[in-house]
């Protein structure tokens, strides 16, 4: 936040839609990751079973490429300028 959205913002430099959803992907990305973590330290899902516990691991991995993705594609995306 402190690197990316808090910079672009106070200097104005957010050129369309896609620049926000690109950075706002990326930041939501820390989401599936975080799962993951808290997953494969048992800090959640301890009493699980091994099969329930990578199943979940499985979904965060599958959410976070998502994510990615998406910020990668709107990343990509080159502004239209006017003249």
């Amino acid at each position: 936040m402190t690197n990316a959205v808090l910079p672009i913002t106070a200097a104005g430099e957010w050129r369309r839609l896609s620049d926000m959803i690109a950075v706002g992907a990326y930041l939501l990305g820390e989401i599936p990751l975080a799962g993951i973590t808290l997953i494969d330290s048992r800090l959640v899902l301890r009493t699980s079973t091994e099969d329930v516990r990578l199943n979940s691991h499985v979904l965060m991995v599958a959410v976070l490429l998502v994510v990615a993705y998406v910020a990668m594609i709107h990343g990509m995306l080159t502004p239209v300028t006017r003249h």
